[in-house]
């Protein structure tokens, strides 16, 4: 708090950043693949987008193989690529 730093947040695209509640983004090591959480109706599931051949990111979707009736969130990848790692919250 002493020594702040300079903060620009910058909108990832339209496809990412849209009116729902969108959190936690995680970037893939090779930086081609984003997973973030997204929150609707109250489920909390994971979204993945990847980067588009003119380098913006693609329109984000479900992550069908890892969404379930409950809430999902707050992932981690492994530096090397190999390990994803969250958190389920069962009600």
């Amino acid at each position: 708090l002493k020594h702040p730093l300079p903060f620009m947040p910058v909108k990832l695209s339209d496809s990412i950043n849209t009116s729902d509640h969108e959190f936690l983004p995680t970037i893939t090591p090779d930086g081609n693949t984003l997973i973030y959480g997204k929150k609707i109706n109250g489920q909390e599931d994971f979204y993945i987008s990847h980067k588009t051949p003119n380098s913006t990111w693609g329109l984000g979707r479900p992550l069908a193989s890892l969404n379930s009736e409950f809430n999902e969130a707050s992932q981690s990848i492994s530096a090397d690529g190999s390990f994803f790692v969250f958190t389920i919250l069962i009600l």
